[in-house]
């Protein structure tokens, strides 16, 4: 089984002095089963929602874009689309679960 996020990042003062090690949330890398979004809510313990709504496409190739509310807070760096709500939501889970903040 593969693991991104595994280790521990180091917190480090401006001036270098080390301060101690701040564990990061382990995320598996996503299957059909098991993909980043109920990773990333169950990582969030209930403090995240979502904005999805229709953005462009054509009658039939609709693009949606999923914007993830953490805790009240608008997070518009993990803004994604996808050709549908549930495929906009996974590419932004997708973004914040490798972007190493989790």
């Amino acid at each position: 089984m593969a693991v991104i996020n595994a280790d521990p990042k180091l917190n480090v003062t401006t001036n270098g002095e080390r301060i101690g090690y701040i564990p990061c949330n382990v995320f598996r890398v996503a299957s059909p089963l098991w993909g980043y979004l109920p990773q990333v809510h169950e990582w969030s313990k209930g403090a995240l929602e979502w904005e999805a709504e229709r953005v462009d496409g054509v009658e039939h190739m609709p693009v949606f874009k999923a914007i993830p509310i953490y805790r009240g807070e608008r997070l518009e760096s993990y803004a994604r689309t996808g050709n549908s709500k549930k495929a906009a939501k996974e590419e932004a889970a997708k973004a914040m679960a490798l972007s190493g903040h989790c």
